[in-house]
């Protein structure tokens, strides 16, 4: 069995410098139209997505933004802010529209 060890509990400012939490990072894409979506299902969806591009760096991300690895990883900082930040948030947004008007 492999030892699992913290990456960094503040996955968040690794997309976004000014991110607080993974959810700021949905919030602040919608806007004034955040009650246009249901975010707790978007926020399922972006987490998704993003351990889609990391997993295969190494990480697992929580939607509270605690990202873990192997204690023996070694982790390519940049690749993993690149894949993190590739993910579309608008497009996470757009399938979790609950307002009709798109």
């Amino acid at each position: 069995m492999t030892t699992k060890t913290e990456y960094t509990d503040g996955f968040a400012s690794i997309v976004s410098a000014e991110a607080p939490g993974m959810d700021w990072i949905l919030e602040n894409a919608a806007g004034a139209d955040a009650g246009d979506y249901d975010l707790d299902a978007a926020l399922d969806d972006y987490m998704d997505r993003v351990n889609q591009v990391v997993n295969p760096l190494g990480l697992t991300v929580s939607r509270s933004g605690v990202a873990v690895c192997d204690a023996d990883a070694e982790i390519d900082d940049e690749a993993v802010a690149e894949a993190a930040r590739g993910v579309d948030v608008y497009e996470v947004l757009a399938r979790h529209d609950v307002s009709g008007k798109r």
